[in-house]
């Protein structure tokens, strides 16, 4: 089978299992809706596009049909990401249902001049472009895609901080590739009718994109689309990919050898094995080396977590206990400050105190971030408080809360609740460099919370016990 096929067949699957991963965790809200959509018809073409570059296209009843549906999905890609460029991250209350419709009048359009084979139509041994109705196309949808979609994102990516910052980083440059590679080609196969190889390297650019928006939904939680997969399954696919081109390449080797040599096939046949399995080894240390590098938190989460546990398994004083968990937190999540507020019953509030110096109170009273933890138990992130507020997920606490996180310098809380009381809280600061937190650094902090919770409480109980003691015998003294 050819090597662009297959290449195109990977590609293909990456946008289809991205299109069903949000589907699957599809929202309510409109930049999530159209980001589906968009999804959805990058994957059909990327389908067509591997029927395309297969033997069908040599028939020419097929050739002409799935060319068609080439350019039909390829306008409504375009239609879709501009939609979704204007709603992201926050939906553009301007831009509404009727507005789209018209925005979708020009796509419209070119879809109609497709369908019935005024762009191109079917001549001898190929296909004919009119020139003219071909180049309006293309600037139709090239409008749509760089002076809108392109116009949006960066204009966001300029004001955007944090997590969202990244995510359109790794957006942007995905969609830059894979855009401007698949235009540039296909109006140079239009135009000049040149070797088709270059025209199923379009395709093949959507991996670029497919690869960037994984690792924005991965690593960055894009969409807040939460993808768990295992180290494993990353080993396993991406030790696959490699192995695919590798074994390929010394195919081509083995093939290039007999024909230039004239060398007997069973001594290619043993070098060919014998560069892969000596290639193995190598290739196997290198994507391992890989993917722990860029899914380092990923990776080293239980063990993190085992770090803390043991840190904490034979200490019984809460101070020492708290400032072990912080310690841990700070080296593994790389924060330039880790605070852990505990709960001083005797005067209602939350208290840090590393030292007489440095004593910090969080009171019900005055603190929106002490009364977040009373009524809502999970991780947040800062960045992220906004979008839980368009969702619908966050209330006036909540965005009180943003406020005196930013006042703090806090950038992610973690309540430690029992099934009675908050007795503590985990403020995290900013990382250190520019990099935001991830989704496994949320779920890091889940794991020590839940590892932290039970020791902390105990802990305080066992100060307050000794504590009344304390009063108590100094009360006997007195009197």
């Amino acid at each position: 089978m050819d090597i662009l096929v297959i290449l195109c067949g990977i590609s293909a699957v990456f946008v289809t299992l991205i299109a069903i991963e949000a589907i699957i965790k599809r929202k309510k809200t409109k930049a999530f809706n159209r980001y589906i959509w968009f999804l959805v018809m990058g994957a059909f073409w990327v389908i067509i596009g591997t029927f395309e570059t297969s033997s069908l296209r040599n028939i020419p009843s097929i050739n002409i049909f799935l060319s068609k549906l080439d350019f039909i999905f390829a306008s409504l890609i375009a239609y879709f990401l501009s939609l979704f460029a204007i709603h992201f991250p926050t939906e553009n209350k301007r831009l509404t249902i009727k507005s789209e419709l018209l925005l979708f009048i020009p796509i419209g359009s070119v879809i109609l001049l497709t369908i019935f084979g005024k762009i191109f139509y079917y001549q001898n041994s190929g296909l004919v472009y009119n020139i003219l109705l071909f180049i309006i196309y293309f600037l139709t949808i090239a409008i749509y895609f760089f002076p809108i979609t392109f116009y949006n994102l960066i204009t966001k990516y300029k004001h955007s901080q944090g997590v969202a910052h990244i995510q359109l980083q790794y957006i942007i440059l995905g969609l830059l590739v894979a855009i401007t590679i698949g235009l540039v080609l296909s109006f140079e196969f239009a135009i000049n009718r040149s070797n088709s190889t270059l025209f199923s390297i379009a395709y093949i650019a959507c991996i670029v994109y497919a690869a960037a928006t994984s690792y924005a939904m991965i690593k960055y939680r894009f969409m807040d689309i939460r993808v768990i997969v295992r180290r494993g399954v990353i080993y396993g696919i991406s030790l696959i990919l490699v192995l695919a081109i590798y074994t390929y390449l010394a195919l081509a080797l083995k093939s290039t050898i007999e024909q230039s040599w004239n060398i007997n096939t069973t001594w290619t046949a043993i070098i060919l094995i014998a560069l892969v399995a000596l290639g193995f080894p190598p290739l196997k240390r290198l994507v391992e080396k890989i993917v722990d590098t860029t899914f380092k938190g990923r990776q080293s989460i239980d063990l993190a977590v085992q770090e803390v546990r043991d840190a904490v398994a034979k200490k019984t004083d809460a101070q020492e206990l708290a400032d072990a968990v912080a310690k841990n937190i700070q080296g593994y999540l790389n924060a330039n400050a880790v605070k852990i507020f505990l709960l001083e019953r005797t005067k209602g509030c939350f208290v840090h105190s590393p030292d007489a110096m440095q004593r910090e109170e969080l009171h019900e009273d005055s603190s929106d971030l002490a009364r977040l933890a009373l009524v809502k138990p999970d991780v947040i992130i800062r960045d992220e408080i906004p979008h839980l507020i368009e969702e619908g997920k966050g209330n006036g606490n909540l965005q009180r809360a943003e406020h005196d996180m930013k006042k703090r310098h806090i950038t992610a809380y973690v309540p430690l609740r029992t099934e009675d009381e908050v007795i503590g809280i985990i403020a995290v600061g900013d990382r250190t460099g520019s990099d935001a937190y991830t989704v496994q650094d949320v779920q890091y902090l889940e794991h020590v919370r839940d590892q932290v919770t039970a020791p902390l409480a105990n802990a305080l109980q066992y100060r307050d016990a000794m504590e009344r003691i304390r009063l108590q015998m100094h009360g006997e003294a007195s009197s």
